[in-house]
């Protein structure tokens, strides 16, 4: 790398990382924090976990609250679990820079994109649980693909069931890497024998999981059995709506790609987009949408007079688009299964919000690493929008919307 793209890249990244340390003192607790987290961290045991009609009061899967108990015996403030969130935070980048390295592309390019997400960047600061499960799926990832360790399996596999035992979302990886395998072993690529071991594996380290989840009846604890799986069209607008903003530009730079006489009939979709578009709403619900996608639509609606409506349809419509670009991608299977696992599962989730969508990005970026590779004026107009976006979202939560809200 250059010196001036090491500088130009630094700066923004480290105001980043400075903002979110700092604000890990300043932000009042509030919402989620003080009402389910901080709770379970401090009153977290065993009994509580498996016993359906305790007080557990989340709906993740319990590691992250168990390492949170570790640290609040230690030292019993919100401070104390905020840091342990930052120190997650960082392990991620690391994480992130190493992968990058194997890429081949700008380590610093792509931790920088990966982490101008604002409910990233927000579990950094404040004690939610986004990062637990993505911390672990990606270091699962990057021992799984990349590493040279001997027993690579093994600890890759341990990881993933770490993941799943901080967020339910990330079965999706496991049963992503089950598919990439059977179409490597379709290809020949690899042999039965090490299908069938790798399988076994897999079953081995998610038994914990599944068998907490058979106590509990279902994904979550039945405190939070209202976060039910029920498909639905409002759903699945939301999810490209989302990815439609954060991949924007990716569809952009990739629009001579859609000039075909096959694609004409996606016109007559539209109707249905229209009749099934989200409404924003502050509350989940099953035919409601909150934050990024929904807000900036409602936004734009308010200050330049273009129809809420209409702002969605133009957001799900790039979502489409860049919908049809994964399922066209031919250069990693295993990325493209969990993308398109991520829109299937939070397409059928009752209680979606943009917190939830925005924790497939990562693997959205990583699946289209070459064209940001290939193409600098692509990394500067995502990443800008991107940081943009996740800079003003975090001096807005830490300043007025968690000031105003405080109890």
């Amino acid at each position: 790398m250059e010196k001036y793209n090491i500088k130009i890249i630094l700066l923004p990244l480290i105001l980043l990382l400075l903002f979110c340390f700092v604000s890990i003192f300043f932000t009042p607790m509030w919402g989620d924090e003080i009402g389910f987290h901080y709770p379970n961290a401090q009153n977290i045991s065993l009994a509580k976990i498996i016993d359906t009609n305790s007080t557990y009061s989340s709906a993740y899967t319990p590691f992250p609250y168990i390492l949170g108990n570790i640290v609040y015996k230690i030292s019993n403030t919100i401070f104390a679990l905020r840091i342990l969130n930052y120190l997650i935070f960082i392990a991620l980048i690391f994480f992130i820079y190493r992968i990058a390295l194997h890429l081949e592309i700008n380590p610093l390019l792509l931790v920088l994109l990966i982490i101008s997400n604002p409910y990233i960047l927000r579990s950094s600061f404040v004690y939610y649980m986004t990062n637990y499960g993505l911390l672990f799926s990606i270091i699962g990832i990057y021992y799984y693909f990349f590493s040279p360790f001997k027993y690579k399996q093994i600890l890759s596999h341990l990881f993933f069931a770490l993941a799943v035992l901080s967020q339910q979302w990330m079965l999706i990886i496991i049963f992503s890497i089950i598919l990439n395998e059977i179409t490597l072993f379709l290809k020949k690529d690899i042999s039965l024998n090490y299908l069938l071991k790798s399988i076994l594996y897999k079953i081995i380290i998610i038994s914990p999981a599944l068998l907490l989840f058979y106590s509990w009846g279902g994904l979550t604890h039945p405190n939070f059995q209202a976060h039910t799986l029920k498909p639905s069209f409002e759903h699945l607008n939301a999810v490209l709506a989302n990815l439609g903003f954060a991949g924007l530009f990716i569809s952009l730079f990739s629009i001579k790609k859609y000039f075909k006489i096959s694609y004409i009939p996606l016109i007559f979709i539209i109707p249905i987009i229209w009749l099934t578009i989200p409404i924003h709403s502050e509350h989940h619900g099953i035919e409601v949408i909150t934050g990024v996608a929904a807000q900036l639509s409602s936004q734009i609606s308010k200050f330049i007079l273009i129809p809420y409506k209409i702002n969605m349809l133009v957001l799900i419509i790039f979502g489409i688009l860049l919908l049809m670009l994964t399922i066209s991608k031919r250069d990693n299977d295993f990325l493209k299964y969990t993308l398109l696992g991520f829109i299937i599962a939070l397409t059928s989730n009752t209680r979606l919000g943009a917190s939830h969508i925005f924790v497939s990005l990562p693997f959205l970026f990583l699946l289209f690493s070459s064209e940001l590779k290939e193409k600098r004026l692509l990394q500067i107009l995502i990443t800008t929008q991107l940081y943009l976006t996740s800079l003003f979202y975090v001096i807005y939560y830490s300043f007025f919307v968690v000031k105003d809200l405080a109890l």
